[in-house]
């Protein structure tokens, strides 16, 4: 009995070193990670169809596309492009004519493929990750091509698709995880039958001073493969700029010892995985972090923002407003009040609420126990506005009375979800078509057809902590807005770096509505579109009135995060 426990502790450890060197080395060329595009067609012409691809942040040319010769069949073609690895892609355009044909194009599905996973688009459902231009139309799977005084130029242009496309890079690889095992768990054992026989044959005890002496060995040198093989391949972002190796000269040679013990501490081997393991354990078994000045576990694994004094104030009402004005802050309030009523514009004024204070409940009462009893910044603001009678809307009564029923907040993020955002839309939409009868007034939540993602294992909480979330050991369900409507025209930076225009090509008014906002204002804003003719999303916490100059709207709407509050003197 003590001889197979000694041999099964042997086998873990060797079972361990081979799954990484394997999954480094090995079993990495079994289906390779690249991400592929896949477009079923069927074309009764031949012809040249073209995908462009592009970042962020760039822009579609011809360097950055492939082209395919499509043959003339009325069988199905199956299109193949591969995109570079060293992209992050999130915008796709794909030209299905280049040479003035007439034609129908079918379209039966577009797929994405990345390390053995799909995501497949049905022919249904394109239209709601790609909008047709007009020089195209779309009638079931079918998409016809037109000419307009004499051009043709028929293209599908998808939304941003970096989500999809990072949820697709994130997803493990079961295929390739399951051979793995395999693999590891023949060698290991190969090795330990091999072993056994070889210490018969020469008479050798493997004792428990071996094994430990073994796994000494082991943990000693481990790191240092890492350093060697690059076998820690796990991607956490801390938040944080890690040391960088230290150049020895002749004028820091008495700091060069520290300089590098400090850069070793931040990239020894397998490092990484043990920042992550870390942290996973202390959230799961302690509930708590590894850093609490970043971070709060909460109850139910519910994750708070702590790692600025912005948010620290915010929550513990350190530092409310020194004047019931609220100082150049109030001021700048004033100015668009009085400019909107000189030019017959509706301004209105709101705060989004932190996660902290929708759902206190959820934060540890040792956290609670240090919060003042002082007059929070979100009051002394809503006094502010209703002592000079600026219209403005206070969600957190609404969202208190809805958190029962639906979640508004992300578990593992600082941000609001769909729900959450839609709450926001509502109210502001109800006031502003109160004051406008032009404009319709908000939609009920079942008519958006909000879309559930189970097991999300994103946000942005999760990497401060230094935490690789592959294997989902923190999951949550994630409301989003579907995708937007194919008449929704968008144009980043239409008026300036930050801003974005979306346009409603079926609007049944000319309204143009402005903004203002923080990243809180992205979720709102994928609501509002359907009820003016021009929306500006206005990327700043600012006032400032020369924005408008150029988009001349007539309705205004300034909503910044709570603990953005935090930013004004």
């Amino acid at each position: 009995m003590k001889k197979i426990t000694l041999y099964s502790i042997l086998f873990c450890f060797l079972f361990v070193i081979l799954f990484v060197f394997n999954a480094k080395y090995i079993v990495i060329n079994y289906q390779p990670k690249k991400l592929k595009v896949y477009i079923e067609v069927i074309s009764t012409e031949e012809d040249i169809f073209q995908l462009y691809y592009r970042e962020v942040d760039g822009k579609l040319n011809e360097s950055l596309s492939q082209k395919i010769k499509i043959e003339a069949s009325e069988e199905v073609q199956k299109l193949k492009f591969d995109i570079p690895d060293s992209l992050n892609v999130s915008h796709f355009r794909f030209d299905y004519g280049n040479r003035g044909r007439k034609s129908d194009v079918l379209i039966n599905e577009i797929t994405f493929a990345y390390n053995g996973n799909k995501e497949i688009i049905s022919s249904n459902l394109i239209t709601e990750f790609f909008r047709i231009n007009r020089y195209s139309e779309k009638r079931e799977n079918r998409f016809s091509r037109k000419t307009i005084e004499g051009l043709s130029n028929p293209f599908l242009l998808s939304r941003d698709l970096e989500k999809l496309i990072n949820c697709l890079k994130e997803k493990p690889n079961y295929s390739r995880v399951t051979l793995n095992i395999l693999l590891s768990a023949v060698l290991a054992f190969s090795v330990i039958i091999a072993l056994l026989f070889y210490s018969k044959k020469k008479s050798i005890l493997v004792s428990i001073d071996f094994i430990f002496v073994f796994a000494f060995m082991l943990l000693l040198i481990l790191p240092h493969m890492d350093e060697y093989f690059n076998l820690d391949t796990i991607a956490i972002s801390e938040k944080r700029d890690l040391q960088k190796k230290p150049e020895l000269t002749v004028e820091n040679y008495d700091e060069y010892p520290k300089e590098f013990e400090n850069y070793y501490n931040d990239n020894f081997g397998f490092r990484k995985r043990m920042v992550s393991i870390g942290a996973m354990l202390k959230i799961k078994l302690f509930n708590s972090t590894p850093n609490s000045n970043n971070v709060i576990v909460g109850n139910e694994d519910w994750l708070f923002y702590w790692k600025s004094d912005i948010i620290k104030n915010s929550y513990l009402n350190k530092n409310p407003f020194s004047k019931e004005d609220l100082g150049t802050y109030g001021n700048s309030i004033l100015e668009m009040k009085n400019f909107c009523l000189q030019k017959n514009k509706f301004f209105l004024a709101t705060v989004y609420p932190n996660k902290h204070t929708i759902y206190e409940d959820k934060i540890p009462k040792r956290i609670g126990k240090i919060k003042k009893d002082t007059n929070e910044r979100i009051n002394q603001f809503y006094a502010f506005l209703n002592k000079n009678k600026v219209l403005n809307v206070d969600h957190r009564d609404t969202l208190m009375a809805s958190k029962d029923n639906h979640q508004l907040y992300l578990k593992n993020d600082s941000h609001w979800n769909a729900n959450g955002a839609y709450y926001a839309y509502f109210h502001i939409l109800k006031m502003i078509s109160e004051y406008d009868s032009m404009i319709s007034p908000p939609l009920p939540r079942k008519e958006f057809k909000l879309i559930e993602v189970e097991n999300y294992k994103g946000g942005d909480l999760l990497p401060i902590l230094g935490i690789d979330n592959s294997f989902e050991f923190f999951t949550d369900t994630y409301i989003k807005h579907p995708p937007r409507e194919p008449h929704f025209k968008s144009t980043e930076s239409a008026y300036g770096k930050g801003t974005l225009l979306i346009e409603n090509l079926k609007s049944d008014n000319l309204k143009t509505a402005v903004f203002f906002g923080d990243s809180y204002s992205k979720e709102l804003i994928k609501f509002i579109p359907l009820h003016f003719r021009k929306t500006v999303l206005i990327s700043s916490i600012q006032l400032k009135k020369a924005w408008l100059e150029d988009i001349n709207p007539d309705i205004i709407v300034y909503g910044i995060v709570e603990r953005n509050l935090e930013n004004f003197e």
